[in-house]
């Protein structure tokens, strides 16, 4: 079918070798968690997510934007077609098309969870009524301490008069600023598009929004329990007069873990698109480009695989709130990651080997890469900036109350990340 053999047979083992390569790297963070002979510290978890960030980040801006811009405007593609001049609107529409595909998504997941029938079971939590003894105005106001019962209930009742009081217990975290000491975990956490900025006195005016949960929580802060302490902190405080139930809470994580799901499989999208790329590129190399480029891509999948790796082991497990099929599901994004670079270079082979003239071919290669291109762009660009970069920074309150040492490692983890993906070429 092939005029050379020999090179049939090195792209037979580059598919081996990569698929054996990308397999590893996707499958090891989630490995290393169940197997305690792999087990690694936490430490290496947070620096392997901040430099994934980072190399998303570089394969979208370096790499992809580049690669599509050369693509659509080459001069062979050029005199056939004209479409190299749209090329940044083709990354705009594939941007916006995956933010339309999320919101919509989101808003779907929270109209279930908002609408959902109530269960039959009856809940612990009591609603306030006017004989309800617990006060439900701001407790700066009040002048007159309330009568003691006991110990136990006093500590109950007056659980956010003692959050204003300067002789109240406070909490500790070891991932303040300067101090290990901080106020009620209510203040301490701000969520996104919640209390961001606002004085304790307006809390009340915004309770019906809810609260989000970042969702890119790794494996070191799910298995710390820390983001349990703040849904646990939550449902404390629906207990001492607020207005949430206890059911609302517990939707609320589901909801956020749902939009945790919905952000990586946005993340594994735009990788998959690119992986057929450079799939396809690899395919119709010759001569001594090919081991280099092959080499190149080794590292790619291996950046790439670790990355993705470790986001898919952040999603939520069986016993921890996940739904049952989410083993299935972590399970099938590995594969598919390991397998779609093979398969490009199995598309390439059998579509660009067969024309007459070589010519053609080599538009219509140009033609699909550089449109591609543009797409995984725009896809990655979105995953990078909104769901990686903005996720784990900007609305992580987790790492916003880290001390100095650990936000100065995730900027240069993500830092190098950039810089070993651009090197990588």
């Amino acid at each position: 079918m092939y005029s050379n053999v020999e090179l049939v047979g090195s792209r037979i083992s580059a598919i081996c070798i990569i698929f054996v390569v990308s397999l590893l790297a996707s499958s090891f963070p989630l490995l290393s968690k169940r197997l305690t002979f792999l087990q690694i510290p936490r430490i290496v978890f947070f620096i392997g997510k901040h430099f994934g960030t980072g190399v998303i980040l570089s394969t979208a801006f370096v790499h992809l934007l580049q690669d599509s811009f050369e693509a659509l405007n080459n001069p062979i593609l050029r005199s056939h077609s004209k479409i190299g001049d749209f090329t940044g609107l083709i990354v705009l529409a594939s941007l916006l098309s995956i933010f339309l595909i999320e919101y919509v998504s989101t808003s779907y997941v929270d109209r279930l969870h908002s609408y959902g029938s109530p269960t039959s079971s009856p809940r612990s939590t009591t609603p306030i009524t006017a004989s309800t003894p617990i006060s439900t105005t701001p407790t700066r106001r009040v002048d007159t301490p309330k009568p003691l019962e006991s110990s136990a209930s006093q500590s109950e009742r007056t659980h956010l008069v003692h959050s204003y009081s300067p002789q109240s217990p406070r909490r500790t975290r070891s991932f303040s600023y300067g101090s290990t000491s901080q106020p009620h975990r209510h203040d301490s956490y701000f969520f996104e598009g919640h209390h961001r900025h606002e004085a304790r006195c307006s809390h009340d005016t915004h309770h019906e929004r809810g609260f989000k949960l970042s969702s890119s929580y790794g494996p070191e802060e799910l298995e710390q329990g820390i983001v349990a302490d703040i849904v646990h902190d939550r449902v404390l405080d629906a207990e001492h007069g607020h207005s949430h139930t206890l059911d609302s809470e517990i939707k609320e994580v589901q909801v956020g873990k749902k939009r945790q799901v919905v952000g990586i499989l946005v993340l594994q999208l735009g990788i998959m698109i690119h992986s057929v790329i450079i799939g396809l590129t690899l395919a119709i190399t010759q001569g001594p480009e090919f081991a280099s480029l092959l080499v190149a891509i080794i590292f790619h999948q291996l950046f790439e695989g670790l990355s993705l790796g470790i986001r898919i082991a952040s999603l939520p497990s069986s016993d921890d709130g996940g739904t049952k099929y989410m083993a299935i599901l972590r399970s099938t994004l590995i594969v598919l990651f390991a397998v779609t670079n093979p398969v490009g270079i199995v598309i390439g082979l059998l579509a660009f080997r067969r024309g007459h003239d070589p010519h053609f071919s080599t538009v219509e290669m140009l033609l699909i890469q550089g449109i591609m291109s543009a797409i995984s762009a725009g896809m990655l660009m979105y995953a990078a900036c909104v769901e990686m970069l903005a996720g784990d920074f900007v609305m992580d309150p987790i790492l916003w109350r880290s001390e100095l040492w650990k936000q100065t490692l995730a900027l240069v983890s993500l830092g190098a990340g950039v810089v070993a993906m651009a090197l990588v070429g």
